[in-house]
């Protein structure tokens, strides 16, 4: 066969296949970061000051974060499309790898690995694209299993290209990972169709995501500060007042002692009455002024104080937050999106403690301010919108708080009655006692005027004779 002609086929087949191709090319640039950097990074975090034991938690949070990212980017693609789904995440993998090559301490440097494990999940959506353009068979399975080489072939050729790289700048290898992304984003956007058209999508309207994710930042930035707190007590203790670790336990306590005792009590009164959107707004800024006050105090007693206020607007904030995530999804989905809730709580407290603790570094009282205003302004978002069926469990609430109150006046109204017909029956059986004393009576005093037998007889006997004389 002329060479011509091989070339002819061959150029048939990768424009037949192109779309493949692209999805293989973006799965060897996702993967290529992760080992690019890792013969880089035990070096570099030492040189900016750190250890072992930073290497090893930024090797973690890269891996949560991708976990994370994996149980969403399959289920967004689903609702928004494929190309759409890769280009953000091209993008995001792309900007946290340049912004790496600029970080000059350990926080940033966990904070950029972190971005991208969260967009690395691609293989995913590759694979969703190939099973939505090939027909089942061995095929598609064919090419699963180029997915599944080029996962490994990224791990391979990433350590190679780093070790290259070892003797330059960090900024060196962080832009050629950054520039493969980039190229795999321009293939992306030019060279890839979509695969899944809109008449085949999840269809969600858009009032109804903008909610979710203003529920969904509210439960982020709420959880955050809940960490931050936890985060933030204790040095703040021992930089400020000078307290032992008995002393921070006991005000621990305090915070404790005052979520409970609302939790218990008085929340449930309240939100039966208005709901669960109010008092999570109302106890997200009253918490966050507790704490932005407590960053500003030097009195040990407001500090015990500010403690248990604090604690008393988490105890609004920590059970309706989870509520109002029972307001998304039919019956069929509510496991996942409650599912997803607790990914965004894991992750808050993942990202919290570190970014809280790099802050008060800089300032022992920025970390406070910045918790608050995010906490604040998520909360508030909230007062935007109305959720769904909201009203209509408020107004279910208040009809079963009257129809309880309707039981107790007609138990009392029986009760009443019961307590009326026994009166009346004893007062019958008073008088009846009394009218058969009366009798008894009448019959004593009857009984006390009585005439004798015998003097009866004699009367008759006179009368009779009296008669018969005249």
């Amino acid at each position: 066969m002329p060479f011509k002609d091989v070339m002819k086929k061959i150029g048939a087949a990768f424009y037949s296949n192109r779309m493949q191709l692209v999805m293989i090319y973006a799965l060897i640039s996702a993967t290529v970061p992760f080992g690019l950097l890792n013969p880089i990074l035990p070096a570099y975090i030492r040189q900016i000051g750190g250890g072992n034991l930073e290497y090893g938690i930024t090797l973690t949070m890269y891996s949560v974060t991708q976990f994370i990212g994996t149980l969403f980017v399959g289920t967004i693609s689903d609702y928004v499309g494929r190309k759409l789904t890769l280009i953000i995440c091209n993008i995001g993998i792309g900007a946290f790898n340049f912004a790496l090559g600029f970080t000059t301490n350990i926080p940033l440097l966990i904070i950029c690995r972190m971005g991208t494990g969260l967009f690395a999940s691609m293989s995913t959506i590759c694979m969703a694209f190939t099973a939505d353009t090939t027909p089942p068979g061995s095929k598609r399975t064919m090419w699963f299993g180029w997915f599944g080489a080029c996962l490994a072939l990224g791990i391979i050729i990433g350590p190679i290209i780093g070790g290259v790289l070892a003797d330059y700048r960090i900024i060196v290898p962080c832009s050629v990972s950054g520039g493969m992304v980039v190229v795999s984003l321009f293939l992306v956007v030019f060279v890839v169709r979509e695969s899944l058209p809109k008449e085949k999508r999840k269809k969600v309207p858009f009032l109804k995501q903008f909610k979710f994710l203003l529920v969904m930042l509210n439960y982020f930035t709420s959880t955050a500060q809940f960490a931050g707190f936890q985060t933030l007590l204790p040095p703040i203790c021992l930089d400020r007042y000078q307290y032992p670790a008995k002393m921070i336990g006991f005000i621990t306590m305090c915070f404790g002692i005052g979520m409970a005792v609302v939790q218990l009590i008085l929340f449930p009164i309240i939100v039966s009455r208005v709901g669960e959107r109010r008092p999570l707004v109302f106890g997200a800024i009253f918490a966050s002024v507790m704490m932005s006050l407590i960053a500003l105090i030097h009195s040990k007693i407001l500090l015990w104080i500010f403690a248990l206020f604090f604690g008393i607007g988490q105890a609004f904030v920590v059970p309706t937050s989870t509520s109002i995530f029972s307001y998304f999804g039919s019956g069929k989905i509510k496991g996942t999106v409650l599912s997803m809730g607790q990914c965004i709580s894991v992750a808050a407290r993942a990202i919290a403690p570190v970014t809280l603790s790099w802050l008060y570094d800089i300032n022992e009282q920025l970390p406070f301010y910045v918790v608050s205003g995010l906490t604040v302004a998520g909360a508030s978002g909230l007062l935007c919108v109305q959720l769904d069926g909201e009203k209509e469990a408020i107004l279910k609430k208040r009809e079963d708080r009257q129809n309880r109150k309707k039981l107790k006046m007609e138990k009392k109204q029986i009760e009443q009655k019961k307590k009326g017909q026994l009166v009346n029956e004893e007062e019958g059986v008073k008088l009846i006692q009394n009218g058969s004393k009366l009798r008894n009576n009448d019959d004593s005093d009857n009984q006390g005027f009585t005439i004798p037998i015998q003097e009866k007889d004699k009367v008759n006997n006179e009368i009779s004779i009296s008669s018969d004389n005249s």
